[in-house]
C-alpha cells in the first residue's frame, strides 16, 4: 500500500503545511519531472510564489525531490523517493528527455557510468541526460 503525503511529510520530519501537502500529492500523481510553472498551473489551490519556492528547497534539501536541468536550461523537479517504503532510490540514475512531446523522466534502473575523475576531484553528484523519443512519440513517428 502506498503512503500517503503526510505519512511520508511527518517521517520525513517535516511539518505538515497544505502547500508541503499539495505539491508532493503532485509529485506523487506525476510519472515525469515537473516545472516549476507547471507545478504553479497544476495546483488546485493558489500558493505564492515564495512559498512554493519554499516548499521545492525543503523538499529538495530533504531528498523528496531532485532537480534535472536540461539542455535549454530549465530546471524540472522529480520525486526522489520509494513511497512503498519511503527510502530515497534514486541516487544515480539516468535521465531521458523526449525531443517531441518535451516530457523528461526518470530511468532509476539505468544507472549513470562511473567516471573516473583526477587526484584531488569528489564527485557531489553525477547527472545524465539522454535525449531522444519516449515510448509515446517513437510509436507515432
Amino acid at each position: 500500500m502506498k503512503n500517503s503525503s503526510k505519512e511520508i511529510l511527518s517521517n520525513r520530519g517535516l511539518r505538515l503545511t497544505k502547500c508541503r501537502v499539495s505539491v508532493l500529492d503532485l509529485f506523487l500523481s506525476k510519472k515525469h519531472a515537473l516545472t516549476h510553472s507547471e507545478i504553479e498551473n497544476s495546483l488546485k489551490d493558489n500558493f505564492d510564489r515564495v512559498t512554493l519556492y519554499r516548499t521545492l528547497t525543503s523538499f529538495l534539501n530533504n531528498s523528496l525531490i531532485h532537480q534535472i536541468m536540461d539542455r535549454d536550461g530549465a530546471n524540472k523537479y522529480a520525486i526522489s523517493i520509494d513511497v512503498s517504503n519511503i527510502s530515497d532510490y534514486f541516487d544515480r540514475h539516468v535521465h531521458f528527455k523526449c525531443t517531441v512531446c518535451g516530457i523528461t523522466l526518470c530511468l532509476p534502473d539505468v544507472p549513470v557510468p562511473d567516471v573516473k575523475l583526477p587526484n584531488g576531484y569528489k564527485e557531489k553528484s553525477s547527472l545524465l541526460l539522454v535525449e531522444g523519443l519516449c515510448q509515446t512519440c517513437s510509436i507515432l513517428e
